[in-house]
């Protein structure tokens, strides 16, 4: 069966003369996939989606059932404004009442009433909440983390501003999960390039270490040496995370030179004193070992500068 945009719902089906017992035979069969009240997606469709692409695939179809007048929003916004998030995002879709109504809520979606100041536009053909609303959603639904991932997206792409952001904090300042919306506020920065270096820099954060981001670091002639991610404040200790490096396997010409451009670039930045940590995504999961990374690399810069000071 063919269906215009992979999805469909019981009216539209009903228009093309397709039965409520034909619909359910096609479900069985795995050729749809219900994924609300009166509103299905092509079955090849979703299971060959990446899953970012098959929550926008549900938020398509439910949308087209639901009543007039809402929009995505929180995690489902965030998702077509291709904002970053932490792993696979859940199934769960949101809307926001674009007018007048009450939050209703069912096992696949809720939606939620209108925030006060909220605009709406449309992404991807969708309806969505604007970035600012979308991500203070994020925060009070999804914590602190996919807070500070999504922000940083938001900031980086300029989708949003922190001004923005504190009005969409503020209106929400009632509703659960305001608190970690507030505190998330503090911690956005658009200078993080990626989800994994926001994950990093709140990992720092949260061992304590004052740090500098994307930092140009210069040779005494004040010839440019290399952009660093992190810099421990008034520290000879860099910080970088290798989220995106794959040097693939041994023997490939361009992995190889790759590995020999970093380590050229590491060893000039050791000649001007300084110690590099390199941070992977494993490595975010054991911060006592971030730490001990950290503290081991900060005492052979004390040694080597207590050296060169005799």
């Amino acid at each position: 069966m063919r269906v215009s945009g992979n999805t469909l719902t019981s009216a539209a089906a009903l228009g093309i003369g397709v039965s409520a017992r034909e619909l359910r035979r096609l479900v069985r069969t795995g050729e749809l996939v219900r994924v609300g009240h009166g509103a299905y997606v092509e079955g090849s469709a979703l299971r060959s989606a990446s899953p970012e692409q098959a929550h926008l695939l549900r938020a398509r179809a439910i949308l087209a059932a639901a009543p007039p007048g809402v929009a995505l929003s929180h995690h489902s916004a965030a998702l077509a404004w291709g904002l970053p998030l932490v792993g696979k995002p859940p199934a769960h879709v949101h809307l926001m009442r674009v007018g007048t109504g009450s939050r209703r809520a069912t096992s696949r979606y809720t939606i939620h009433g209108r925030a006060p100041g909220a605009s709406f536009t449309t992404r991807q053909s969708l309806p969505v909440v604007e970035p600012s609303y979308a991500w203070c959603g994020v925060a009070r639904t999804l914590g602190l983390e996919q807070a500070v991932v999504a922000g940083d997206g938001a900031l980086h792409q300029e989708l949003m501003s922190l001004h923005r952001a504190a009005q969409a904090v503020q209106a929400a300042s009632r509703a659960p999960g305001h608190g970690v919306a507030a505190a998330a506020l503090t911690l956005v920065d658009g200078r993080s390039e990626s989800a994994g270096e926001s994950r990093c820099r709140l990992l720092l954060h949260h061992l304590g270490y004052d740090v500098e981001l994307q930092v140009d670091i210069v040779a005494r002639d004040a010839r440019f040496v290399a952009r660093v991610d992190f810099r421990l404040r008034g520290e000879m200790v860099l910080i970088e995370f290798d989220g995106l490096i794959k040097y693939g396997k041994p023997g490939e010409r361009g992995d190889r030179a790759a590995l020999v451009a970093e380590k050229q670039r590491e060893d000039r930045l050791r000649a001007l004193g300084y110690e590099v940590v390199r941070l992977t995504w494993a490595d975010l999961a054991h911060p006592e070992r971030v730490r001990r990374l950290i503290e081991d690399a900060h005492a052979r810069a004390a040694h080597r500068s207590a050296r060169f000071a005799k």
